[in-house]
């Protein structure tokens, strides 16, 4: 099954830090995978993720998540794009 755009680090969060989207429990969760995320080629990416995001030349990288979420974390914006 191919994963789509579910939101990102700047919108997937309350106030409080829980999370408004199922990959998450809160903030910490969210950082806890982060931090122990296994970095894809593009093409290996591509495989499950459909995707026409423009991200103009940034710095990106391809991250898979413990469990079933996927990422591109734009190095240049600081921003985190999930995909489940």
């Amino acid at each position: 099954m191919t994963k789509t755009y579910i939101g990102n680090c700047t919108n997937s969060f309350d106030s409080r830090g829980g999370s408004l989207i199922p990959c998450f429990s809160d903030v910490s969760d969210f950082a806890y995978k982060d931090e122990r995320a296994i970095e894809l080629t593009k093409e290996d990416f591509e495989c499950f993720v459909s995707t026409d995001m423009q991200f103009g030349g940034h710095s990106l990288k391809y991250l898979f998540y413990n469990g079933n979420t996927f990422v591109i974390y734009d190095e240049d914006e600081d921003i985190h794009y999930f995909f489940a």
